[in-house]
This record gives C-alpha cells, structure tokens and sequence, in this order.
C-alpha cells in the first residue's frame, strides 16, 4: 500500500502528483496549486483511492486537468475540491470499476467531469 497525504504541493512544472502503474495507492489530504500539467496524473494500476484533496483553491492555475486516470481499475474518487483547471476538474479514459462520489467542481475552462471508455462504475 502506498500513502500520499497531507502535502503542499505548488508552483511545480509538470504535474502536481504523477503516478504510473501503481496499485494499492492512496491519494489523500494534500492542497495541489499552480501546476503547468494535471493536478493528479494517474497512469496505470489498480485500486486507487483520490480523496480529500484541494486541487486549484488557493492559487488556482491547473495547466491541464484536475485529475486524470487512464488506464485504471477499481478507482473512488470522492470529496475532492477542484477547480481552476485549465480543461477538465476529473478526465477519465480506459478506466473501469469507477466510484466518483461527492466532490465540488467548479469553474474549469472545458468539462466538470470528462469520461472515455469507462465502465463498471457508478
């Protein structure tokens, strides 16, 4: 299991918090602003847990999306705060067993919630 929490992460070039093929991996409590690509960047893996977190509300300035998940399975994400994201607050694509639940989306340049070739969700 890995545990990303309670961190302050701004004014970074690429993505906020980047994970690639990781499974058993929670994303949670940490205050994402100021990123030139996508607050949370999950690539690849398995039971993946995104909560809590504050993408874009103190500085604003998400490059590209909130958060994105491609080519995951078994994905919650909930009670997150997003907003100030240049495309999407959540970009989904290849993603399947989704659980998107309670989360504030508000004033992103394209979609609210973005979803292709997802399934199995609720």
């Amino acid at each position: 299991t890995v545990l990303i929490d309670n961190n302050d992460v701004r004014f970074v070039g690429d993505n906020g918090i980047y994970a690639d093929q990781s499974s058993n991996l929670t994303i949670s409590n940490n205050t994402i602003d100021d990123t030139l690509d996508d607050g949370i960047d999950v690539n690849g893996g398995n039971n993946i847990t995104i909560t809590n977190n504050l993408i874009g509300v103190l500085f604003g300035n998400i490059g590209d999306d909130g958060v994105d998940v491609d080519g995951s399975s078994d994905v919650t994400i909930s009670n997150n705060r997003i907003t100030d994201a240049a495309d999407a607050g959540i970009e989904l694509r290849d993603t399947n067993g989704l659980e998107i639940l309670f989360n504030d989306i508000f004033e992103n340049g394209n979609y609210g919630l973005w979803a292709r070739g997802t399934g199995n969700g609720s």
